[in-house]
């Protein structure tokens, strides 16, 4: 399958709901919040955490 087909395929897929994104805690690493200066919870703990805050 060529790369422009896989990537035709995923955007399809997220499209109509078949293929959902999983992105990493790593993802957030080093972004912090713009109005304090903290950095935004990665893992499960912290962001459950943070949302009950």
């Amino acid at each position: 399958m060529a790369d422009t087909q896989l990537l035709a395929d995923l955007i399809s897929g997220i499209q109509t709901g078949n293929v959902v994104p999983y992105i990493g805690p790593g993802v957030l690493q080093g972004v912090v919040n713009a109005e304090n200066g903290e950095a935004i919870p990665a893992d499960s703990d912290s962001l459950i955490l943070a949302m009950n805050d």
